[in-house]
């Protein structure tokens, strides 16, 4: 019976390990900021420039206002999914310390046998 606890500790010491590493490696992904393309004609080496305003402001300005707001979204949740994930990794790696110490406890109710 105990060797069956001191398994199933240890199943349960690795798995949460495993989890956590995971949680810790994708707290460093993050989405990359959109960017908008220029138009053929509008980019700096282009040897034609045209320049298109609609009622006075530039053609392309509100897909640059939406760019950037959906930017600023975006850096807000990069930086909180990296927060939660940080955290559920230390919660697996708490629970797996947990794990270790119920397995030890295991041996050493073991070895008083």
């Amino acid at each position: 019976m105990i060797l069956t606890l001191l398994l199933i500790w240890s199943v349960f010491t690795v798995l949460f390990l495993i989890l956590g590493i995971y949680h810790l490696k994708q707290s460093k992904h993050s989405m990359p900021p959109l960017k908008v393309k220029q138009r053929p004609f509008q980019q700096p080496d282009s040897p034609i420039k045209v320049e298109i305003d609609v009622c006075g402001s530039p053609l392309d300005q509100p897909l640059q206002n939406f760019v950037d707001d959906f930017n600023k979204y975006l850096d807000s949740q990069n930086k909180s999914n990296s927060r939660a994930n940080q955290l559920s990794a230390c919660g697996y790696f708490l629970a797996a310390l947990t794990a270790f110490i119920s397995a030890i406890v295991e041996i050493a109710s073991l070895r008083s046998q």
